[in-house]
């Protein structure tokens, strides 16, 4: 059974094998003697990481889904096969459809943004219009201190049923 470490170097060798076929990433490793699969492993690496946590995210999927392929549609308008230059119109029109599609797409979008589908609260009510009474705004006095409740000497009257509350007790004069 291969260990785990053998496992990364077979993969790690097919992926040097087949960056091989690049003269770009032979010469990088030749002038910087960094192995051409961990460059492109480590770049890759970098790269996810700025999309996933949003670093330039814009820029780099731009980057990555425009400017590469224009690159590369340049160069194969300048070579003298047929081939490459149907791969790459094959992909500028695909490119070309999901730009229009996104864009249709994202016009709902915005609008659903500007209308809120939750409740909306109701403003204030206008003070002029409706006006509460006074007596409800302000609280009932305390029955110590009801005049109604008081004996002349300003204490509070003795009441004959004790378990009622204050105000619904038959008081005595």
């Amino acid at each position: 059974m291969a260990t785990a470490q053998q496992k990364f170097d077979y993969y790690i060798s097919q992926v040097d094998k087949e960056l091989s076929k690049y003269p770009t990433l032979n010469r990088l490793e030749a002038q910087t003697s960094i192995p051409k699969a961990y460059a492109v492993l480590g770049v890759g690496a970098l790269f996810s990481t700025f999309i996933f946590f949003n670093i330039f995210a814009g820029f780099l999927s731009n980057l990555l889904g425009w400017a590469l392929p224009a690159y590369f549609s340049l160069k194969a308008l300048e070579s003298p096969g047929h081939d490459d230059d149907v791969q790459w119109l094959t992909y500028w029109v695909i490119f070309g459809s999901f730009t229009f599609i996104e864009s249709l797409i994202s016009v709902p979008l915005l609008l659903r943004r500007q209308v809120p589908f939750h409740p909306v609260p109701h403003p204030p009510l206008d003070p002029r219009r409706h006006r509460r009474p006074r007596q409800a705004l302000q609280a009932p006095p305390h029955p110590a201190q009801d005049p109604r409740y008081l004996d002349h000497h300003d204490h509070p009257r003795r009441c004959r049923s004790v378990n009622l509350p204050p105000l619904a007790r038959h008081c005595s004069r």
